[in-house]
């Protein structure tokens, strides 16, 4: 789902209408799942997210705090589902005459029992009509089989309802656009989602467990394709 909204704010900014589709498959339930502390979630996310899309300097942060940099193999499912949407995002992009630069950083850490994973990416992208869309994207895993969560922390967390969201046996999603890209770097600030991936899926990401992103990408017209 993030995706199609990333998409689509990239087809608002070259000037297109990116049609939008949703299928629900068909969720291989699990036997039994565990609660999370979404409370807990949100706060690891906000300690680190938020020091990612200050500066760049976070490294040190992050690894001050337990979080250890590492490169992913083939098989790791964060990266598979990163190197997806990336993917798709950029043969999007083509098609419109654009060209996408990413940098993406992993580190993971174990916070009491949960396997989290943490993506830093600089993302530039370069449109036609001489637009670009550049900026930090973090997102937050919590890697495991968990019950479904009421979204109520994060909403009053955030301060709004979302502006999307969906519930499925085998997806909780919601989305949040930023309230205004001139603002600060507030990690509240920026494009949010979050996604519960409850139950493995007949397609689409292998990973189960919890992922919380804020995206606070800018359009500029400095730098860009002419």
């Amino acid at each position: 789902m993030q995706a199609l909204m990333f998409l689509a704010l990239m087809a608002q900014a070259a000037g297109d209408t990116l049609p939008t589709a949703r299928i629900l498959p068909t969720a291989v339930q699990p036997a039994a799942r565990r609660e999370i502390n979404l409370l807990v979630f949100i706060n690891n996310f906000e300690q680190t997210c938020g020091r990612v899309i200050e500066s760049n300097q976070y490294r040190a942060v992050l690894e001050n705090s337990g979080w250890v940099e590492y490169t992913p193999d083939g098989n790791d499912s964060v990266a598979l589902e990163v190197g997806f949407l990336n993917g798709f995002a950029s043969g999007v992009i083509k098609a419109q005459g654009g060209t996408q630069a990413i940098e993406v950083s992993y580190f993971r850490q174990t916070v009491d029992g949960v396997a989290m994973v943490l993506t830093a990416e600089n993302v530039t992208v370069s449109l036609r009509r001489s637009q670009t869309i550049s900026g930090p994207r973090c997102t937050l895993y919590a890697l495991g089989e968990y019950a479904p969560t009421a979204l109520a922390p994060i909403i009053e967390w955030i301060g709004r309802a979302p502006n999307r969201s969906s519930t499925s046996s085998a997806l909780q999603s919601a989305s949040w656009d930023a309230v205004d890209a001139r603002k600060g770097h507030s990690v509240k600030d920026g494009d949010t989602n979050f996604d519960h991936q409850i139950a493995r899926q007949s397609f689409g990401p292998s990973w189960l467990g919890l992922k919380l992103q804020t995206s606070q990408l800018k359009a500029s017209l400095e730098g860009a394709m002419n």
